[in-house]
């Protein structure tokens, strides 16, 4: 299998004069380093992104963060979906690192809570 680069994605061969590449992994991690190698290779190959349920903030009016993912439950450890992050969106482990990190002018204890369901 060999991967190209046509813009944004990896994927087939469209002009002799392309970079190619041993697969689309390959292609994702030397190509577009900045692209989340999950959402790569899923969006190269026609997949599904299900996001990575990890903690961004979607709007900083609502003082709080939510998890990258369209619904609950996909994927599993989704219980507070955002939405899938932009790729070039910093995303953190938990809802509190998220808070300390991107909404520091905010108790962070309050922060947490809300981003984690609390009303």
């Amino acid at each position: 299998v060999e991967a190209a680069v046509p813009e944004p994605w990896c994927g087939t061969i469209t002009n002799v004069a392309t970079k190619t590449y041993a697969s689309i992994t390959e292609c994702c991690s030397k190509q577009l380093s900045w692209i989340d190698s999950a959402r790569c290779n899923a969006t190269s190959l026609g997949g599904t992104i299900v996001g990575s349920a990890e903690w961004y903030v979607a709007d900083y009016s609502t003082g709080k963060c939510v998890q990258d993912c369209d619904a609950v439950g996909t994927p599993v450890t989704c219980l507070q979906p955002g939405g899938l992050a932009e790729s070039s969106t910093e995303l953190f482990a938990d809802a509190e690192a998220c808070c300390e990190s991107r909404l520091s002018y905010l108790n962070v204890g309050l922060c947490n809570a809300t981003s984690n369901g609390a009303t």
